[in-house]
């Protein structure tokens, strides 16, 4: 494809010589990324990105969706195969835990291989994928993780929808429930974070400092609130320990 797009800029510029000199700045610029856009536009079908396979929606009759924060699908970007596409609509499964794009003339979708993607951006929410080995806690399983905060630790959520059934006898309707988990990276070492105090022991040796900004700014940790509150703990220890 490289070469195909070298043959498009020679040709341009040939018939460009003969008709405008490139002296002209503003002329040569706007040309240039007009060549740039149609050799795009011809090699963006064989994009590694839409080689996935199908994905077929499944949950019908379930009451909600399986996907994260929105049906519709939402602006982002993936580093997919060793490379960066961005302004990529995407939905993020959280029952399977794919990630889902269109292909290329809109009529299907596909999910992306998920051990070609390593990271992606969906509604500006950056999700990492860890593959679980010897090395990591039994509790990591491989998939994505959203990373909510990077600073002398890192905080981390897993998330995932499962549909299920009432138990009320007198209700057949299904929907989605979801469960968030949340992780604690320190000195290369993944704790859990499921309550405040999970949270709170692996900050020990800052601990009495801590709980008092967590009281005096009424912090709470409800389900709501619990991962803003995580991420401005964590803000909090990253300056003590500055």
């Amino acid at each position: 494809m490289k070469y195909l797009f070298t043959i498009l800029l020679f040709s341009f510029f040939v018939q460009a010589n003969a008709q405008q000199p490139l002296t002209d700045s503003a002329f040569y610029a706007r040309s240039v990324s007009n060549v740039v856009e149609d050799y795009k536009k011809q090699v963006q079908e064989n994009l590694h990105i839409y080689n996935g396979p199908i994905y077929l929606r499944t949950g019908h009759g379930v009451k909600g969706n399986a996907f994260f924060v929105s049906d519709s699908s939402l602006p982002g970007a993936v580093f997919y195969d060793g490379c960066l596409y961005e302004n990529i609509p995407l939905h993020y499964d959280l029952v399977t835990d794919d990630v889902v794009i269109s292909n290329y003339t809109q009529n299907n979708e596909l999910k992306l291989v998920p051990e070609k993607l390593a990271y992606f951006y969906i509604a500006q929410h950056l999700f990492i994928r860890i593959t679980a080995d010897s090395l990591l806690p039994s509790f990591i399983a491989t998939g994505f993780y959203e990373k909510l905060y990077g600073g002398k630790l890192s905080l981390f959520a897993r998330y995932q929808k499962i549909p299920k059934q009432s138990v009320v006898a007198t209700d057949t309707e299904s929907k989605y429930l979801e469960y968030n988990y949340y992780y604690i990276l320190k000195d290369n070492k993944f704790y859990h974070a499921d309550d405040k105090n999970d949270f709170l022991s692996v900050m020990d040796d800052k601990k009495e400092a801590v709980r008092k900004y967590i009281k005096e700014h009424k912090i709470k940790f409800n389900d709501k609130k619990r991962a803003a509150s995580m991420v401005e703990v964590a803000e909090y220890y990253s300056q003590l320990k500055n």
